[in-house]
């Protein structure tokens, strides 16, 4: 009986071990950086036999815990609630942030909720403060005393930027 009984412990720690490997080979890590202000997208892929399966996003505090943010609620369906939303379309959902701040920089899981152990990515995002640039460019005229531009760039260090500009012979 002993004997018998070792053999079924070591079993179930064999199996254990096994699927925890699983587990961690199976996880996807990805690190992002966004700039406060901006609007953040996450691309989730999944593969085709998951497709009837509902999808969440949820944060990942220091202990460990989930904080779910977003959920599909119905399979193959978008939802949103304000800072979060969550679009599912064919092998892939996209989970938007809105107004990033830096209490967003975290680890987020978006995942796929099944029986057993579910199938996530985990994102690690960090996000920092903006710094607004404004450049005025002013071109003199030239010999046909028309200006020939005069171009404004406003952007958000490490964001992206925008440019407002003029045609030539216009005045502003």
């Amino acid at each position: 009986m002993g004997a018998n009984w070792v053999s079924q412990r070591t079993t179930t720690a064999l199996i254990v071990t096994l699927l925890q490997i699983r587990a961690l080979i199976s996880v996807k890590t990805t690190a992002v950086t966004g700039v406060e202000g901006q609007t953040f997208d996450f691309r989730c892929e999944y593969p085709s036999s998951r497709q009837s399966y509902a999808k969440y996003f949820c944060r990942v505090d220091d202990k460990d815990s989930q904080n779910i943010l977003i959920t599909s609620r119905k399979t193959n369906g978008d939802d949103a609630n304000g800072k979060y939303s969550i679009k599912d379309k064919g092998n892939t959902f996209t989970v938007t942030i809105s107004d990033l701040t830096e209490d967003d920089s975290g680890t987020y899981w978006c995942g796929i909720d099944r029986f057993g152990f579910d199938t996530y990515n985990e994102i690690v995002l960090t996000v920092k403060k903006g710094e607004l640039i404004h450049n005025n460019i002013k071109t003199f005229p030239h010999r046909n005393k028309q200006p020939m531009k005069e171009t404004s760039y406003w952007s958000i260090v490490g964001g992206g930027y925008w440019v407002n500009q003029m045609e030539p012979g216009t005045a502003h």
